[in-house]
This record gives C-alpha cells, structure tokens and sequence, in this order.
C-alpha cells in the first residue's frame, strides 16, 4: 500500500512539472517583441553604387552613439529562434525620412542583406528575442 501512495505522489509531481515547463516555454514563446524590419534599398545614382538608404526612423541614439538593430537567426534551445544584434552604423547624410549609409553597414557576416528593425512594440537590448509582425514561426 506504501508503494502506491509513494509511485502516485511521484507521477503526480512528474506531470505538475511537465505541465509547468510546457506553460513556462508557451509563455516564453509569447513574451517575444515583435518587431517590423525593413530591407535596405540600393541607391541607383552614378557614383554612388555603395551607398543605401534606410527610413531614419530605424536609427536609435543612445550613450553618444547611433546604432540600428538587425534581426539575425540563431541556434536556440528547440530550433532556429530570431534575435537582435546592434549594429552601431552613422548615416552619411539625411535627406527628408532617409538616411544614407555604406553597404558594409546593410550586409551580414555571411554577406546577407540584414533584416533592419524599423519599429518595435517594446524597447529593444542586444540580444533580445524577437518575432517579426506577420511572420508565423
């Protein structure tokens, strides 16, 4: 009779827990900011076939610099997860909404056009986990 009250008791806590880091990632999963990206546009003058524009909207100023966030893919716990890096980039120059920047500043390490962060829902840090608006992962 002991055994049974000891093997109920266990599978009781087994499920509580199961039941509880299940809750604890669908929660983490929803606590994603969600943010809107923009693509870089090449700029189609002579002479300057290096240069891009972006809204000036997606650049932040903080602690004397001027940064943008890109959102890059990563190897996460259960798969491939979206996060943001900072990417500390000066414009050249603003004309009206656009800002001019260097095509080293739009393309990742693999040499990808990044994914620019134009808005989003909540104040972003490096590092932070993302969901893009209108994408389904």
């Amino acid at each position: 009779m002991k055994k049974k009250k000891v093997w109920t008791a266990g599978c009781a806590v087994f499920l509580l827990l199961l039941i509880c880091t299940v809750l604890s990632l669908r929660i983490e999963k929803m606590m994603r900011i969600e943010v809107q990206t923009v693509g870089a546009i090449q700029c189609s003058e002579e002479g300057m076939e290096e240069m891009y524009t972006l809204p000036v909207s997606c650049f932040r100023e903080e602690d004397f610099t001027t940064a943008f966030f890109s959102v890059e893919e990563r190897e996460g716990l259960f798969g491939k997860e979206l996060y943001v890096e900072k990417v500390e980039a000066y414009p050249m120059w603003e004309e009206g909404n656009k800002a001019y920047i260097l095509s080293q500043w739009v393309r990742n390490d693999q040499g990808k056009m990044r994914k620019i962060v134009n808005y989003s829902a909540w104040p972003l840090e490096d590092g932070d986990a993302v969901v893009i608006a209108g994408e389904e992962r």
